[in-house]
């Protein structure tokens, strides 16, 4: 009964970079003329030392609609400004090299393996510190076959607008 009279240990109330969280985004394909959407699932440790993000993607262009699975780790080269812990530190912190990649299909050309290299950033729209929180991010990525066998060796540049939420208190 003793240990149920304890009070609860308070949460720390720094936002440390570490989160998981579902994210919804779309945007443009740059040499489609077309349009990309996408839907996923991300997960950071502590000062985004490890991060990672899985989701599908369906790009709707003129060489015809593909769908695609990523996985991608996010390189956080400015992590150390997540220690300011405020809304410039958090943006700075998140500035990211990506690196990835999953399978693909396309009606027509069939399925194979696609990879993607690019950049991003996410900026909080509500507080961190609350243990939830709002992110909107942007991102370049590009995108071509492995061995040339759903986009014919195209590259395809992807700027996508994306909305997260995130669970901080991790």
């Amino acid at each position: 009964m003793a240990a149920l009279a304890q009070p609860a240990q308070p949460r720390n109330p720094l936002y440390t970079g570490a989160f998981r969280g579902l994210l919804v985004g779309g945007g443009a394909v740059a040499e489609g003329p077309g349009l990309a959407f996408t839907l996923g699932a991300r997960a950071s440790s502590v000062l985004h030392l490890a991060d990672v993000e899985a989701r599908y993607q369906l790009s709707d262009v003129e060489a015809g609609t593909t769908h695609q699975g990523y996985v991608t780790a996010h390189l956080h080269p400015l992590f150390l400004f997540l220690l300011a812990n405020n809304r410039l530190g958090w943006a700075l912190g998140s500035l990211s090299l990506r690196l990835g990649g999953g399978p693909a299909y396309r009606a027509g050309e069939g399925t194979g393996l696609v990879w993607e290299w690019g950049g991003g950033f996410d900026v909080p729209l509500t507080a961190p510190d609350a243990g939830r929180s709002f992110w909107l991010g942007a991102s370049v990525t590009r995108t071509s076959d492995l061995a040339y066998e759903v986009l014919d060796g195209e590259v395809a540049t992807h700027l996508l607008l994306r909305l997260e939420y995130r669970l901080n208190d991790l």
